[in-house]
């Protein structure tokens, strides 16, 4: 991924879930519970951070 901070394109490392995978947890959860897993194996549903300098990524 291309980082805005340092500028680079680097390998970025996940932590965590990002708005859109806790909004489809609570939904998961609520209306089909036993996938409600999903969104912490999905990658685009973390959030990412740049390996270099620390920035978080959209």
């Amino acid at each position: 991924m291309y980082c805005r901070n340092c500028n680079q394109d680097c390998p970025t490392s996940t932590s965590g879930l990002n708005q859109t995978g806790i909004l489809l947890f609570v939904v998961l959860i609520l209306f089909c519970l036993p996938l409600c897993w999903l969104p912490f194996v999905v990658d685009s549903c973390k959030k990412h951070i740049c390996n270099k300098c620390g920035f978080p990524l959209d």
